[in-house]
């Protein structure tokens, strides 16, 4: 892999800029990804305040259409919750027509 050309002088139209390896924004991502900061509790407190509505339900009712089971084996109107985090975090730089993809396995515990 061949690096392109930097412009890091002063009369450059250019005048931030972050130099790092995929290796080093693969670690830094999991990193992030396995700390406090890549750990979400969704609510439906949560979600009604992300989403700016006051109508929203996560329960075991309003989520049957799309999770039965959840209906079926715990009963109607239990209010849920979502655990949800990122693992095996790729990062990669210039690929797809991009310039960075990440790679990465979504985990959503139901609760």
């Amino acid at each position: 892999m061949n690096p392109l050309p930097m412009e890091y002088l002063a009369d450059s139209d250019v005048w931030s800029q972050l130099v790092v390896s995929e290796a080093a924004a693969d670690c830094f991502a999991n990193s992030l990804a396995k700390s406090e900061i890549g750990q979400v509790e969704l609510t439906k407190e949560k979600l009604n305040a992300m989403f700016r509505m006051d109508t929203f339900e996560l329960t075991t009712t309003s989520m049957a259409k799309h999770l039965p089971i959840f209906y079926e084996k715990i009963g109607p109107d239990k209010p849920m919750k979502l655990d949800v985090n990122v693992k095996d975090v790729a990062v990669s730089f210039g690929r797809y027509s991009t310039d960075v993809t990440l790679d990465y396995t979504l985990c959503v515990d139901f609760r």
